[in-house]
């Protein structure tokens, strides 16, 4: 299993977004969230083509902090079918791997 993993996720406004990366990092859910501004989202939503001004999290942590984060994410997420999409990194230097481990 990679070392440090990624996910992403979306949502409908700033605050939001900003309340939701703060939460993980208090809860040490993650070691560091960084937020994209405004992205344009297309998608199919109940057989209707949307288009949303959402704002993405990136969220960057050890697999024990994602371990739970999946559920945390279907718990408080405001959306009822959030995105979460996690993928390994195949490298990460090693100092900071150490600091993001050092937040675990």
């Amino acid at each position: 299993m990679p070392s440090l993993l990624v996910g992403w996720t979306t949502f409908n406004s700033a605050d939001t977004a900003r309340i939701f990366a703060r939460r993980l990092i208090s809860e040490k859910a993650a070691a560091c969230v960084q937020m994209d501004q405004p992205i344009l989202s297309f998608y199919e939503w109940k057989g209707k083509v949307e288009e949303d001004e959402e704002f993405r999290l990136w969220i960057k942590g050890t697999p024990a902090q994602f371990s739970k984060l999946g559920e945390f994410l279907k718990k408080h997420h405001p959306y009822d079918t959030p995105q979460w999409v996690v993928c390994g990194a195949d490298f990460v230097e090693e100092k900071y791997l150490q600091w993001a481990q050092a937040n675990d």
